[in-house]
């Protein structure tokens, strides 16, 4: 990334005489230099080695695309220590314990589908250098960097509402424990409790400043979640002691849950992150199908279109839930465009199971069930600053496709009309 901007403010001929190769080696020694010091949190190993995934993919397909063998081999190598070290903090138990429950198993999912992508990944980038004016071996590489990219990108792509709900419901778990344990005279497992729900509230706080950045109001969030904090503390200090027979102290406790319970509820108020987070469920299933499909385990895909299928009726049974008519309707009509498009998504997910067509042609689909998915979203919470962007990114994909499929059949005409959309 580093080498990108030198790249954009040094002219090309002054970046060539300043030895690129010799940049690159400094910046990766700044890096080995300050990693240790720099990335002591799991969260943020995780983060680091997902940052330097990306860079060294980006420069793996440049270095195919200039036929350069000695680069092709030097970043496939690092991008093959990134995915091994992404794969570790994933798994790593201090990175796991502070996630949500709900997402433990998404991550360990992810870790074994990185490992399982690196020896396709590693084969092509030597064929490729070993032959590098071959385009079908260049094809065959940047493939595989698809499918290697992802796998990685998957969990770390933050969704906002879906995190607030997680978090929400450990925090409501913890608290229902926190009450248990300290009315049932356990210390031991009070502490615990609080051990949870401490966790779960640095969580909601991390969410809720995202989500602040993109609520044109950012106090009508922290207003509740400061007071959600403070009653944390409350409770944090009070429930050790009510746990040893403090009846007072147990009894303030008590008191606070009920006020614990009434913050969440206007943090959701002004979020809309529970109705919000069903839709990024679906979105969530929908990406899962083409990881499946594309592994090297062509049974894994039905599972998953069977997944994807019980997101669809769990959204459509919540937005028959809501009380108003007209987000209830933009709902419905959502999903009427979406449930035709689920047979065909399960087609052509076997399909890529089977090496028959393409994980690209998958996703062309994946794009028209999520653009119905944006709309909903921003009919539910219009007011958040990023909702045109998310629906004009979600339209952009959408246009992609008649650019690739028309582009393949060598229909010029076509192909710039598709253009022109796009």
């Amino acid at each position: 990334m580093l080498l990108i901007i030198l790249r954009n403010i040094i002219p090309t001929k002054d970046l060539l005489l300043l030895k690129k190769n010799d940049i690159e080696k400094a910046l990766e020694n700044l890096r080995t230099g300050f990693a240790p010091h720099l990335y002591k949190k799991p969260e943020d190993k995780e983060q680091d080695a997902h940052e330097r995934l990306k860079d060294d993919l980006d420069n793996l397909r440049r270095a195919a695309q200039n036929q350069d063998p000695k680069m092709t081999n030097q970043k496939a190598k690092q991008a093959v220590q990134a995915a091994k070290d992404l794969a570790q903090a994933m798994t790593d138990p201090e990175r796991t314990k502070r996630l949500p429950a709900a997402q433990r198993p998404q991550r360990e999912q992810a870790a074994k589908d990185i490992l399982e992508n690196l020896p396709r990944f590693l084969k092509n980038a030597r064929a490729l250098a070993g032959e590098p004016n071959s385009d079908p071996k260049k094809e065959d590489l940047l493939d595989a960097i698809r499918r290697l990219q992802r796998v990685a990108d998957g969990p770390m792509r933050p969704k906002d509402e879906r995190d607030f709900r997680d978090n929400y419901n450990d925090i409501l778990a913890a608290l229902r424990k926190v009450g248990d344990r300290m009315g049932a005279g356990d210390p031991k497992g009070t502490d615990d409790a609080l051990g949870d729900l401490a966790r779960a509230m640095e969580g909601l706080r991390k969410t809720g400043d995202r989500l602040k950045e993109k609520h044109p109001n950012p106090n009508e969030i922290e207003k509740p979640l400061s007071e959600l904090e403070q009653i944390f503390k409350r409770i944090r200090d009070k429930a050790p002691a009510g746990a040893k027979g403090d009846k007072a102290a147990a009894e303030d406790v008590k008191s606070n849950i009920p006020r614990a319970h009434k913050a969440l509820n206007d943090l959701n108020n002004v979020t809309h992150a529970l109705d919000i987070a069903p839709i990024h469920d679906v979105e969530d299933a929908v990406d899962n199908v083409i990881v499946a499909a594309s592994s090297d385990e062509p049974t894994r895909y039905a599972p998953a279109v069977k997944h994807l299928v019980a997101k669809v009726n769990d959204l459509d049974n919540h937005i028959n839930s809501l009380p108003d008519p007209k987000i209830k309707q933009i709902g419905q009509d959502a999903l009427d465009k979406i449930k035709p498009l689920l047979r065909d998504y399960a087609v052509k997910a076997r399909e890529v199971a089977e090496g028959k067509a393409s994980p690209d042609e998958l996703e062309d689909i994946a794009n028209k069930i999520k653009l119905p998915l944006v709309t909903l979203k921003k009919a539910m919470d219009p007011h958040a600053n990023d909702r045109n962007t998310e629906l004009a990114g979600a339209n952009v994909k959408r246009a992609l496709e008649p650019v690739r499929v028309n582009l393949n059949k060598g229909d010029l005409p076509a192909t710039r009309l598709a253009l022109n959309d796009l």
